[in-house]
């Protein structure tokens, strides 16, 4: 389904989407309009998803996604997908994120740095030693998405960074299960940002991160 609304609504009114509420394993989700402003959709009901795409159309105006819990889910063990697109501002999805499939995240702004920032604790997970993120900026320039993540995510399995920035923000909070396993792993242009970053964690857990390669726009993959 794709979302017509150039205004804030709920999820679940048949009247803001154009063929059907999407709801569903598999099930694929626009929200690619123009917008005048920021507009929040609410989830009024709990969604399954198998990919969103996000994006005000044009002129820089944001997206957020609030309320019920988000689940991303594939069939047959394929990897769900969330693609921001267009030109609009940054997108927020603050809902509780459930992950039942590997999520593959791409970021293809093609005029602005800008970025997704996932503001709800991220559960599931594909388990340690699997890939369960993988991030991806599309743009292909000096121009620089992100993906934001400052929750204390649960989580389990490894985050994969390979080009784009992840960025760490907030304190008090950890990027997932730790230890083997559960790894944040940065290569070729990916890179990530643990600028005000506190992963408060005991004595006898480990964060362990993984780098390697040149980072965005060749300028490091530490930050």
């Amino acid at each position: 389904g794709t979302w017509n609304l150039n205004g804030n609504g709920n999820w679940n009114t048949a009247g803001n989407w154009t063929g059907g509420i999407p709801n569903g394993i598999d099930d694929i989700a626009n929200i690619t309009n123009q917008i005048t402003t920021t507009r929040t959709i609410t989830l009024d009901v709990p969604v399954t998803l198998g990919t969103m795409n996000i994006g005000d159309l044009s002129g820089g105006s944001s997206f957020t996604v609030t309320g019920n819990t988000l689940t991303f889910e594939a069939s047959g063990g394929g990897n769900a997908t969330l693609n921001m697109i267009n030109d609009g501002g940054n997108a927020t999805i603050s809902s509780i994120l459930q992950l039942n499939s590997a999520l593959d995240i791409f970021l293809n702004d093609p005029t602005n740095n800008q970025g997704i920032i996932l503001s709800g604790v991220i559960n599931g997970g594909m388990g340690a030693g699997n890939t369960t993120m993988t991030i991806n900026d599309l743009t292909g320039d000096y121009r620089l998405n992100w993906v934001l993540l400052n929750q204390a995510n649960t989580f389990t399995g490894q985050v994969l960074v390979q080009s784009g920035l992840l960025r760490y923000e907030g304190n008090n909070a950890v990027a997932g299960a730790r230890g083997v396993g559960n790894e944040t792993i940065v290569e070729n242009e990916g890179g990530v940002d643990l600028r005000d970053r506190d992963f408060n964690v005991q004595a006898d857990d480990t964060e362990i991160f993984r780098i390697s390669g040149m980072g965005p726009n060749g300028v490091g993959a530490l930050r």
